[in-house]
């Protein structure tokens, strides 16, 4: 059932232009600039395939490659996951966002509740100023902290 999603080609193009910048804030958060590669950043390869789609507002027409991005973590990122690592989790959270907002009749209520425990793990991890990263995700799986953007900002 999952071959196809996951043979998927890691190199997409979308035309549909960028709503947000998550990506270039996720890399900062994550150590992530011009120098990493797989070798030297855990993150990296999964950022890089994340970013194309985070960036976007969640469609169903990008299914197959949400399901590709985590399909193909290493083993390593899935250790890190294991362990709590705030920075793979953080990444998590914004990959089950667009699962949580496409609302799939087979994953919504899984990725919603695995969504909604990851943020809140998080919100107690996280420095305040880095609160701001977890909002979408947090409304995407109906998390609520009590503060506004403009709050956090204003850190």
């Amino acid at each position: 059932m999952w071959g196809p999603y996951l043979l998927t080609p890691l190199r997409w193009h979308i035309d549909e232009p960028p709503t947000n910048d998550i990506d270039k804030q996720l890399a900062t958060f994550c150590g992530i600039d011009h120098t990493c590669t797989i070798e030297n950043n855990p993150y990296f390869e999964f950022w890089e395939r994340l970013s194309l789609l985070i960036v976007r507002k969640p469609n169903e027409s990008f299914l197959r490659m949400y399901v590709a991005v985590i399909g193909s973590m290493s083993l390593h990122l899935v250790s890190l996951f294991e362990k709590q690592d705030v920075k793979a989790l953080m990444l998590y959270v914004h990959w089950a966002r667009l699962m949580c907002e496409i609302e799939t009749w087979w994953s919504a209520r899984r990725m919603k509740s695995t969504c909604w425990a990851a943020c809140h793990m998080l919100s107690s991890k996280v420095k305040m100023t880095d609160l701001r990263l977890l909002m979408l995700p947090a409304e995407a799986c109906g998390v609520y902290f009590g503060l506004s953007m403009e709050h956090i900002s204003d850190v």
